[in-house]
C-alpha cells in the first residue's frame, strides 16, 4: 500500500502530514498521522521515500488499543500474552523503553523501563527473566521491507 492509496481510502481531514528529522542535518522523513472521525490518533504511517505519495509504506506505528495481531496482541497486552504465541528474537534498550523484536510478524513491541524488575540490565545486556509477565506494551511498530 502507498500513501496515495491511504489518501484514496481515508478522508483527507483525518490525515496529517508531519516532517520529522533524524540525527543528521539532511536526514528528514515524513510521517502521516491517521485519526478517526472523532479526532483520536490511531496510527502513524511512514513511507520508504519522503516526498513521494506513490512510495510504499515502510512503517506503521500503532497508537490505539483497537488494533491487534491475529493472536489478539495489542497495546495494553502483556509480555506474558505475547510469550504464549511468539518468541522474542532480539531485545534492545532505548531511552525510556526496551524494544522486543518479533521477526515472524515484522513487529516491535515496546515496554516502558519502569515496568521492569530491578537488575533488568547486566553485563550480558537485558535479562529477559526480569521482564514481568504482566508488563504492558505501550508501543507497537510494524515494518515492511
Amino acid at each position: 500500500m502507498t500513501i496515495l492509496d491511504v489518501y484514496n481510502i481515508i478522508p483527507k481531514h483525518q490525515i496529517k502530514k508531519k516532517i520529522g528529522y533524524g540525527e543528521f542535518a539532511d536526514d528528514t522523513y515524513e510521517d502521516y498521522e491517521i485519526y478517526d472521525s472523532n479526532g483520536k490518533k490511531l496510527l502513524v504511517l511512514t513511507p520508504k521515500e519522503a516526498g513521494d505519495t506513490n512510495s510504499k509504506i515502510n512503517r506503521i506505528s500503532i497508537l490505539d488499543k483497537r488494533f491487534k495481531t491475529t493472536k489478539k496482541i495489542g497495546l495494553n497486552s502483556t509480555f506474558g500474552d505475547l510469550s504464549k504465541y511468539y518468541s522474542t528474537d532480539k531485545i534492545s534498550p532505548d531511552t525510556e523503553h526496551i524494544v522486543l523484536d518479533i521477526n515472524p510478524i515484522n513487529a516491535w513491541f515496546s515496554i516502558n523501563k519502569t515496568e521492569l524488575q530491578e537488575g533488568w540490565w547486566n553485563e550480558n545486556g537485558i535479562d529477559i527473566s526480569k521482564i514481568p509477565s504482566n508488563a504492558k506494551f505501550d508501543g507497537i511498530t510494524i515494518w515492511w521491507d
